[in-house]
């Protein structure tokens, strides 16, 4: 078991990664106008990486490892 399944089934509907990549992009919003930087720059990283993984690179065709 890794740190990041990707190919769990609970990111293979395109709502819940947008919900994901909202959330952390609006949580980066919030600190950015807070103004506290390292929180920014945390969540800056991290919807960045949710917006690059979840939709920019994303295909459908994962294998599903649970399959036998």
């Amino acid at each position: 078991m890794g740190f990041m399944q990707l190919e769990h089934p609970i990111y293979k509907p395109l709502l819940n990664r947008l919900i994901i990549c909202a959330f952390t992009f609006g949580w980066f919003c919030f600190e950015l106008y807070n103004g506290d930087g390292f929180w920014t720059v945390l969540f800056g990283g991290v919807a960045a990486f949710c917006i690059w993984t979840f939709l920019i690179t994303w295909t459908d065709s994962r294998p599903n490892q649970n399959k036998e």
